[in-house]
């Protein structure tokens, strides 16, 4: 069944109009997002996303001269999962953002540890 784009219109009482482009399962859980706002020309952002079983992965860059990039994971079963996010200013080469995650869960405990 070939995939097809699914479009989200939102309105607010600020004036703004929110747009969403989602295309679902471009390959088996292969995910596409194109978003934007009006009349913000600073807010398109371009993303994929892939989930599996045992993991997740994302990816964001922004639609403007100098975007942020955005990367983010996270592997894992229900006993452990381990995950981690990243995001680069490519105007000034800078980590803006920098988190990982490693959690632990059984019966009787649930523990994590967050960086």
């Amino acid at each position: 069944m070939p995939c097809s784009p699914f479009f989200v219109l939102t309105a607010s009482i600020f004036g703004q109009v929110v747009t969403t482009v989602t295309v679902d399962e471009l390959t088996p859980g292969l995910k596409s997002i194109l978003s934007f706002a009006v009349p913000d020309q600073r807010s398109g952002k371009f993303e994929l996303q892939y989930s599996h079983d045992y993991a997740g992965v994302s990816a964001s860059i922004g639609l403007t001269a100098s975007p942020v990039v955005n990367l983010s994971s996270v592997f894992g079963t229900k006993a452990l999962a381990v995950g981690a996010d990243v995001s680069l200013d490519t105007a000034t080469g800078n980590l803006t953002k920098y988190n990982a995650g490693l959690s632990f869960s059984n019966d009787d405990l649930i523990a994590s540890l967050n960086l």
